[in-house]
């Protein structure tokens, strides 16, 4: 059996890791070698993810608990943090420091961006909202009908329609719910953890990058067949990595990251929006911009580790989260 506090959340720890790192805002000379980075960064790092997300997504779980846990430990968090996260854009582009997301410059854009078309990091939360809800309903609806295992069928695809329509209307994207459901499927049929050998699994990404680069596919052409091949190719990949280095430093480190995955998703972004007015002191101390990211980075994911101390020692974890600490230790096993 796979320990689910090492590979899986080692996985998340990595891509929250990359995710920070491509929220920050580059500069300096080396800012077009680092926007390519980036575009690497962002053939995989969410949709794993999202494979991870409906990897781990119960179906028989109780209906009416499953979605007051949504609804208090993920809905209130992201409409609380999302709301501050607004409102520091507005003032940080008042003082005329450039951001990369537009602040909303009426209270219908405001309310908009909240609950139909979240910026920066907060989509992710929003997509789980939404997509987790959308199950539920529909596993709520067939239940009132049929109690067997097909209903649970049933109401995936009840769920899949729903949410189809909500990507016309620009809620959510066809691409996000294809790798949570993609992720569901995966843990139909590896229910023990979606990993290989990994020999076979170094193999298999190597020779598909190789194909990238060689023009035979290409990775970079948003959520094609490509794309999507290579997400869970690279799912399996780091799945048996980290179960080969289960006790090595960086993998503990990782697990111990992506055990803290909400706190950063929710915070990330008011550090870094903060940090921008120090960004001609990192230019007087490196023209490449190198520095810039990689200390923007590290700093903006202690700052949300330390602000989960602090959220825990005040008490207030349980009114913004509903539980009792936030925190995860890293020295905490499975």
């Amino acid at each position: 059996m796979i320990n689910r506090d090492n590979s899986p959340d080692a996985i998340k720890g990595m891509c929250i890791l990359l995710m920070v790192f491509g929220h920050v805002s580059y500069i300096g000379s080396f800012t077009s070698s680092l926007y390519t980075v980036k575009a690497f960064i962002y053939t995989f790092h969410m949709p794993l993810f999202l494979i991870l997300s409906g990897y781990f997504f119960s179906f028989n779980a109780n209906i009416q608990n499953s979605a007051l846990k949504i609804l208090k430990r993920i809905a209130l968090p992201y409409l609380i943090f999302i709301f501050l996260y607004l409102v520091g854009l507005i003032l940080v582009q008042y003082l005329g420091i450039k951001t990369t997301n537009v602040a909303p410059k009426t209270i219908s854009e405001f309310i908009r961006i909240i609950f139909l078309n979240p910026i920066g990091g907060y989509w992710f939360l929003h997509s789980l909202i939404v997509i987790q809800l959308s199950i539920l309903f529909s596993r709520y609806v067939t239940a009132r009908f049929s109690s067997d295992t097909k209903s649970i069928a049933i109401a995936l695809l009840i769920s899949i329609f729903i949410l189809l329509i909500m990507t016309k209307f620009g809620v959510i994207t066809f691409r996000t719910v294809t790798y949570f459901i993609l992720g569901i499927i995966v843990k139909q049929l590896y229910p023990d953890g979606f990993s290989f050998p990994f020999k076979l699994s170094l193999l298999l990404v190597v020779l598909f990058y190789l194909g990238n680069t060689f023009w035979l596919i290409d990775i970079y052409n948003l959520f094609s067949a490509s794309e999507v091949i290579w997400c869970l190719l690279l799912t399996s990949f780091f799945w048996s990595l980290f179960i080969i280095f289960k006790d090595n430093y960086v993998t503990n480190l990782m697990a111990y990251l992506g055990r803290n995955t909400l706190i950063i998703l929710v915070l990330h972004a008011l550090f870094i929006v903060v940090m921008k007015p120090l960004n001609n002191l990192f230019l007087v101390l490196d023209a490449t911009g190198i520095m810039q990211s990689l200390i923007v980075t590290v700093i903006t994911l202690v700052l949300c580790l330390f602000s989960a101390r602090v959220f825990d020692y005040l008490n207030i974890t349980r009114f913004i989260f509903n539980v009792e600490n936030i925190y995860s230790k890293q020295d905490r096993t499975g």
